[in-house]
């Protein structure tokens, strides 16, 4: 038995002017609407008609509008899906705002010799403080983004971290050899005399804290003495990681996890 599929079935009903019942609703709300704001009163006379029209062509564009065969609501609900289905609104993580909230201090790295590591700290520093959710911003040499697999300024493409030369002073930073910062690191090798630590310490700026970094730092000692003899708070040591080297040699971004431990402290501190 032969049978026709009718055609067309699906078709709006037309009510007037071409609308169907919807968009002619459409239309006649935009323009009571328009009406309502132009007797309002409220606001100058061009400040109202600039309303009445914008609110009119949003009607008559809701009822006539179609691109590719649908109509403006059609395109609405269909980009509202997308949106809410593959994007979302979340809040920071509870050490990005308290961070926010309060104003992290900026801090600066300094090596007492050449090739004291202080790039690799600074750029280590960052990346620990990057992955507490602070988003700090990185201002330091070219080597120091190497170090973190960049070939260059911007974005890092897996941390939250900004990479530029110059700096800025705008929320958490983390520079190389600022002066002026809040906190400053002192790396120096664990061999390094004490008369070039204590003349390295007095060539900084006071800053509210003057932290050691003992870099490759040998383990069983005690670094404590050293600091107080530099005018320093604390001391940490670094303990040679290969892993580290590893990451390093790959452009991973990888940090000291006593580098780590300090990002911590410094976002929990008042």
């Amino acid at each position: 038995m032969r049978a026709r599929i009718p055609l067309d079935v699906d078709l709006e009903d037309r009510l007037i002017y071409g609308l169907s019942p919807l968009r002619f609703a459409y239309v006649l709300v935009a323009g009571v609407a328009a009406m309502a704001i132009w007797s309002s009163n409220m606001g100058p006379a061009a400040l109202r008609m600039i309303a009445c029209l914008l609110v009119a062509i949003l009607g008559a564009a809701a009822g006539w509008l179609r691109h590719e065969g649908r109509h403006l609501d059609s395109w609405v609900s269909d980009i509202a899906a997308f949106l809410l289905r593959n994007y979302r609104l979340v809040l920071a993580p509870a050490p990005a705002r308290r961070t926010a909230r309060r104003g992290l201090p900026s801090l600066s790295v300094h090596g007492v010799v050449p090739g004291s590591g202080a790039t690799t700290v600074t750029a280590e520093l960052a990346a620990a403080l990057a992955a507490l959710g602070t988003g700090p911003r990185l201002a330091a040499s070219p080597a120091a983004a190497l170090r973190l697999g960049m070939t260059g300024t911007g974005r890092h493409p897996v941390l939250d971290l900004e990479v530029a030369e110059a700096r800025c002073r705008a929320g958490l930073e983390v520079a190389e050899a600022a002066r002026d910062a809040d906190i400053a690191l002192l790396v120096t090798p664990a061999d390094v005399p004490l008369e070039s630590l204590r003349e390295a310490a007095a060539a900084l700026k006071p800053p509210r804290e003057l932290v050691l970094v003992v870099n490759r730092a040998p383990p069983g000692r005690e670094w404590n003495e050293l600091a107080e003899a530099v005018g320093a708070q604390r001391a940490i040591a670094l303990p040679f990681d290969p892993w580290l080297a590893e990451a390093e040699s790959k452009g991973e971004p990888a940090f000291n996890p006593v580098l780590g431990g300090l990002a911590a402290e410094l976002v929990r501190s008042p």
